[in-house]
């Protein structure tokens, strides 16, 4: 199957972790954020916030911890709910989680993903095992 719409948005996803790598880069090696945003054609602004994400998404790599892992939407929606500890997040697993408001499949995932490897809930097989 043929999906030229995902190809080209991938690429494009591609082209911006690039320039955004090549962006930290050249601030890390003490180019000024003008120089950058000279040398890309972005706005001063723009490039300081490119350097702050990458330095957030490097820092969240590094980190041991899986709340630190997480996206903040969805760090604040567990936070919200008083859930500070992995082991706390794992007694609510799934329904309970699910049950947050806000909280999807898609941060569900990133949940198993960070605290739970190798789990995988599937709300369908389980709505089947119920008839």
């Amino acid at each position: 199957m043929d999906t030229p719409f995902f190809d080209e948005t991938a690429r494009q996803r591609e082209v911006r972790r690039l320039r955004d790598e090549a962006i930290f880069s050249a601030h890390r090696n003490g180019q000024s954020c003008a120089e950058i945003a000279k040398a890309f054609c972005i706005s001063r602004s723009n490039v300081a916030v490119r350097i702050k994400l990458w330095k957030r998404k490097s820092e969240r790599v590094i980190s041991n911890d899986p709340f630190d892992n997480l996206s903040r939407r969805t760090a604040t929606l567990l936070r919200l709910q008083g859930l500070t500890t992995a082991k706390q997040v794992q007694d609510l697993h799934p329904h309970g989680l699910l049950d947050i408001r806000n909280l999807g499949y898609k941060s569900l995932r990133e949940i198993e993903d960070h605290f739970l490897p190798g789990q995988h809930y599937e709300p369908w097989v389980a709505r089947s095992l119920k008839k």
